[in-house]
């Protein structure tokens, strides 16, 4: 259990959390989730601090994210976060209401969606300037850039670190829960939702405007909440980043390009196997890229697996230069 799964259970106040529809601004950001066939992500929009609550004191406030879902990563499910410092909100003062736009600031993923349910806890936190606010910003930065890491392998190497680093903070007085919700989807729908800290209120009330929140009354919401997008994609843009399908590339594109053929077959059995148990990649995409590859091959060896001297200068792309996506693909629809 997650340092950020206790706090959230033990802040004892009332929530309002839930999905805002197409009217109230919300939208479907792609289409349903296919098991073994999309990518899920979530991304931040908005993070708001009640700011009246402590006076004029400074404040830097943290989102935080926790999330589980089935994978084929040994176990049978990953766990990925994201850990956003949102520095516009230091040194602000109450005339500036606490509202901070996060356009696309990332939460978790993307991850390959296999089925099964969707677990997410996500909490934003406070924290008054004090001495240590220097350090303190300077750690949390260090920290979301741990945390950021969307993939599976590297994200269970640091998320615990991540986690015991604010627990300490947290438990030394360092931060304050504003708002979150620990939620669970059976079987996550992609679209916009809105967690806050306000009595008496119901989603239905709530509207997202360009420049904020709002209830349907008119007025600005000013308790602390927070606005998230919850993504669904049938490509995933930084797929060259994954380290070990990025080293098997290597591997291959060295071996072709210096015409060693004795070495080009081990090399895309590597590729293959990289792309194959590939906790971060769909399917289809291990295979379109296997077959790019392969592709690539042939063209670059046209004698097969022998010398290419005397032909034209052997070509294979930078794995970041391969054309995995037709150029319409985008967010599921």
């Amino acid at each position: 259990m997650s340092w950020l799964h206790g706090v959230l259970r033990a802040g004892g106040e009332p929530l309002l959390f839930g999905q805002l529809d197409d009217a109230a601004g919300g939208q479907a950001v792609g289409g349903e989730l296919v098991a073994g066939a999309c990518y899920v992500s979530a991304s931040l929009r908005i993070a708001h601090i009640e700011f009246g609550r402590r006076g004029t004191r400074r404040l830097s406030a943290v989102t935080s994210c926790s999330a589980r879902l089935n994978s084929t990563w040994p176990g049978g499910s990953a766990q990925l976060g994201g850990l956003a410092l949102d520095g516009a909100l230091a040194g602000l003062d109450p005339a500036h209401r606490g509202r901070v736009m996060a356009v696309g600031t990332p939460l978790f993923g993307p991850a390959p969606y296999f089925g099964g349910p969707l677990t997410m806890e996500v909490g934003l936190f406070s924290r008054t300037d004090k001495d240590l606010a220097e350090p303190f910003l300077q750690f949390v930065g260090k920290v979301a850039d741990l945390a950021a890491v969307p993939f599976v392998p590297m994200a269970a190497a640091f998320l615990p670190l991540v986690d015991e680093g604010l627990a300490l903070l947290h438990g030394a007085d360092g931060l304050e829960l504003e708002a979150g919700v620990a939620a669970t989807w059976t079987r996550p729908i992609p679209g916009t939702f809105v967690v806050a800290r306000a009595r008496g209120r119901t989603p239905a009330m709530a509207r997202l405007e360009p420049d904020g929140l709002f209830w349907s009354s008119g007025e600005a919401v000013v308790e602390p909440h927070l606005v998230f997008d919850i993504v669904a994609s049938d490509r995933r843009d930084d797929f060259s980043a994954i380290p070990d399908i990025a080293a098997a590339w290597t591997d291959l594109r060295d071996a072709v390009l210096r015409d060693r053929h004795d070495q080009v077959d081990e090399a895309m059995a590597r590729l293959r196997r990289a792309a194959a148990f590939n906790p971060d990649l769909i399917p289809a995409d291990s295979e379109r890229l296997v077959g790019y590859a392969q592709e690539r091959i042939v063209a670059a060896l046209p004698g097969g697996l022998t010398s290419s001297a005397g032909a034209n200068p052997i070509d294979f792309p930078e794995l970041a230069d391969v054309p995995l996506y037709p150029a319409t693909s985008s967010a599921m629809s």
